[in-house]
């Protein structure tokens, strides 16, 4: 769903998905490339492994888009998003962590921000949704959170 929110953005603005072509699991930029071979290495070793590498990649990814700025709304709205996505999916890492006896700590985040990032509920988007629509279509509208945007899309 994320990536399909981001390439019809890049699609709505005419511009090129340097991953266009890729697989799954494949990276242009062989920094990428190396980092994900090493996280799926790494994972396959045992549920906990997988685990935490899946809450060290939401760490990574929620201050990545900290990170990028833009001057336009629908591209602050894909980012704002997909934080929220990586904040929800960061909770349910840890809470899946603690079920396996684990207590884990940040490895990328400051500890206030992960710690006030855990200690929230999950949260349901609200506003304007990009991404799909549950059977219905692709597109940016108005949406529940879920993706279930209307507007320009595709049935």
């Amino acid at each position: 769903t994320h990536t399909n929110a981001v390439a019809d953005l890049l699609e709505s603005y005419g511009i090129d998905d340097p991953a266009a072509g890729n697989g799954v699991g494949e990276f242009t930029d062989p920094e990428l490339q190396n980092a994900y071979d090493d996280l799926v290495s790494r994972g396959a070793e045992s549920l906990v492994a997988a685990l935490e590498d899946g809450a060290y990649i939401d760490e990574m990814d929620i201050l990545d888009l900290r990170e990028r700025e833009s001057t336009t709304p629908a591209i602050d709205n894909l980012y704002d998003q997909l934080e929220r996505g990586s904040r929800n999916h960061l909770r349910a890492f840890v809470k899946n962590l603690e079920r396996e006896g684990v207590d884990y700590e940040p490895q990328l985040m400051e500890a206030d921000d992960f710690d006030t990032i855990i200690s929230t509920p999950t949260e349901q988007g609200t506003g304007d949704g990009l991404g799909t629509g549950e059977g219905k279509s692709d597109g940016q509208g108005n949406g529940n959170g879920r993706g279930n945007g209307g507007g320009r899309g595709r049935a």
